[in-house]
C-alpha cells in the first residue's frame, strides 16, 4: 500500500498525512532505536552468525532491492532488524554507481519485480508491474496539479517515459519470461 500512495502520488495529494505518506517515512521517529521491516544497505552492521545463516546479497540483483531481499531472509531466520539512531552515516545516492538516470530507473523497476517474484510469487509481479503502470498513467493524468505547485515539466516528461518503459510489451516479456 505504500508503494501504491507513492507511485499514485496520493502522498503528495496527502502530504502530512501518516496514512498515505508511509513510504517515505515522513513521520519517522529518527531519535529513537526501533526495530524495522528492513535497513538501507548504505549503513549495516551485522553478526556473523546471521550472515552465516542467511548468506550474502543475491548476486541476482545488479543493482537496488539486493538489501531488502537480504533483510527479508534475515528476518525470516529469526533475527531482529535495529534501527540506531547513534549511528550516522552521509549517504550520496546515486553517486557510485555512474549510471545514467534512464539506466538506474530501468534497474530500479526490473530489481524490484525480482524481489517481488523471488518472495511472493508470479502473480505478486505481475500485479506489481499493472500498480507501477497504473501509477505512472495517474501521475500523467496528475501531472498539471505538480507542474504549477512546483513549476517543473521535467516531471511530465519523466512519467511519460516510464510509462512507455512499462507499456513496453518486450520489457513485460523479460520479467516473466513471456
Amino acid at each position: 500500500f505504500d508503494f501504491f500512495c507513492e507511485i499514485t502520488y496520493l502522498e503528495k495529494l496527502f502530504s502530512g498525512s501518516a496514512f498515505f505518506d508511509a513510504y517515505h517515512r515522513a513521520r519517522f521517529a529518527c531519535d529513537r532505536e526501533q526495530e524495522l521491516g528492513q535497513l538501507s544497505g548504505a549503513c549495516l552492521m551485522v553478526k556473523r552468525e546471521a550472515m552465516e545463516k542467511t548468506g550474502v546479497f543475491d548476486e541476482n540483483f545488479f543493482l537496488y532491492f539486493e538489501e531488502t531481499d537480504w533483510c527479508e531472509r534475515v528476518r525470516q531466520a529469526g533475527y531482529r532488524l535495529l534501527y540506531v539512531p547513534a549511528a550516522t552515516l552521509v549517504h550520496h545516492e546515486g553517486k557510485s554507481s555512474g549510471l545514467d538516470k534512464r539506466r538506474s530507473v530501468e534497474l530500479w523497476h526490473d530489481s524490484q519485480l525480482y524481489l517481488t517474484r523471488k518472495h511472493y510469487g508470479p502473480a505478486a509481479a505481475l500485479g506489481l508491474y499493472a500498480i507501477n503502470l497504473t501509477g505512472y498513467a495517474l501521475r500523467i493524468l496528475t501531472a498539471p496539479v505538480y507542474v504549477v505547485k512546483d513549476r517543473n515539466w521535467g516531471k511530465i516528461k519523466k512519467n511519460l517515459w516510464q510509462l512507455g518503459y512499462h507499456m513496453d510489451l518486450r520489457q513485460l516479456g523479460r520479467e516473466f519470461d513471456l
